[in-house]
């Protein structure tokens, strides 16, 4: 099996992405211009449970979930998102909010 990864900016490629609701895709845009997001074809295929999201821990562990982030971070990172597809206001944001 060739390796492919997956991260924010090629998530969409993710043959079960379709799977996701509304909120779950908005998740991964939102949190992962803050925090890290990097995944491969391995575990999409192998290690998660596409049929029960909910309740799969490595989707949860894998994917940025709206709970990793405070509700004003989110909010900020959102606003901006919607507001501006200006990479560096992005990145500005993503080096205020982002770990230390």
């Amino acid at each position: 099996m060739k390796l492919i990864t997956y991260s924010v900016h090629n998530y969409k490629n993710i043959p079960q992405i379709n799977k996701l609701n509304a909120k779950q895709l908005e998740a991964i845009e939102v949190v992962g211009n803050v925090l890290p997001f990097k995944t491969n074809n391995y575990v999409v295929n192998e290690l998660i449970n596409w049929d029960d999201l909910e309740n799969d821990p490595m989707f949860k562990l894998t994917f940025p979930q709206e709970e990793m982030l405070s509700k004003n971070h989110y909010s900020l990172m959102w606003n901006t998102l919607m507001a501006t597809s200006n990479r560096d206001a992005i990145k500005m944001l993503q080096i205020k909010l982002g770990p230390n």
